[in-house]
């Protein structure tokens, strides 16, 4: 799960069909809570043992509900639910019917793909960016010309 697309979801960018999507996620992350069969680390406590680990997301959700900017809680959530999803195929394949749903609504956000760059062999590092101004190579900006001091352009007396 990508964390950008996490993000731009509990931002609710999209307005309604945006917070529809966010409600979406909840309900499906708080209807399954599951037995992960892997040890999760609570920071307060350390791992627990296989057998009692259970995610249930809240934490997360309630993090990203309060701060739709909280990249932690987005790779947190984004893990819980790759945990989720690889222990219980009924909910892997709800989560990816709403990634469907939620790539439809938000196809812009990067979603970790593979980018593709064709036109040339490069030998170099290659940088992308999208909505972004970049220059390269520009030369450094010319400072400003000094003001012109009043007093040079007065004619000077003879002595």
């Amino acid at each position: 799960m990508s964390i950008s697309l996490l993000l731009a979801v509990a931002g609710g960018a999209a307005g309604a069909m945006g917070e529809q999507l966010w409600q979406a996620l909840c309900s499906l992350v708080r209807r399954h809570p599951h037995q992960t069969g892997s040890a999760l680390v609570d920071e307060d406590t350390g791992p627990e043992p296989p057998e009692l680990a259970v995610y249930d997301g809240e934490r997360e959700l309630t993090a990203l509900s309060h701060n739709p900017l909280d990249r932690a809680a987005a790779q947190a959530l984004a893990e819980g639910l790759r945990v989720l999803a690889d222990s219980d195929p009924d909910f892997r394949a709800q989560l990816g019917a709403w990634h469907t749903r939620a790539l439809q609504l938000y196809p812009n956000v990067n979603t970790g793909g593979t980018y593709v760059i064709s036109g040339g062999v490069f030998h170099q590092p290659v940088i992308q960016a999208e909505n972004a101004t970049v220059t390269f190579n520009s030369p450094a900006p010319q400072p400003p010309p000094a003001p012109e001091d009043p007093d040079d352009r007065a004619p000077r007396g003879r002595g």
